[in-house]
């Protein structure tokens, strides 16, 4: 049923030994290649939500930190998150969106909704929380 061979790969200065099957059942390539498929357009479509749909989308921020939490995650691996928070927050003021759910607030007054962005950004936050 399946014609099998040994092959060494070599995998940096070293040999790496793998069993590599030479026979691939066709009927199963179509299911893999849908699954894929329907993976990447669930995040496309997530992203365009994201950015153009979502309650919070009136607020401040970078595109790619309001289409996906990938930029958001990545510094916070990094150890980055505080330098980039400083560095969104000099750019676009005191209500960042950092994540496509999660705000930044650098003072109380933005927190309390004193300003009218602030005020704005709560209320959506609100609805965003309480309408899942």
């Amino acid at each position: 049923m399946f014609s099998t061979k040994w092959v060494v790969v070599p995998l940096a200065g070293t040999a790496l030994v793998g069993l590599i099957t030479q026979d691939i059942h066709p009927h199963r390539t179509p299911a893999l290649t849908l699954a894929v498929s329907k993976t990447f357009l669930y995040y496309i479509l997530e992203a365009i939500y994201n950015v153009l749909f979502h309650p919070l989308r009136k607020i401040p921020g970078p595109r790619s930190a309001a289409a996906s939490r990938l930029s958001y995650t990545l510094a916070r691996v990094r150890g980055r998150a505080t330098h980039r928070s400083k560095d969104l927050h000099d750019k676009y003021g005191h209500v960042v969106r950092i994540a496509p759910d999660i705000l930044s607030f650098t003072t109380s007054q933005a927190w309390d909704g004193q300003s009218p962005i602030a005020a704005r950004s709560f209320i959506c936050l609100v609805r965003s929380l309480t309408n899942p």
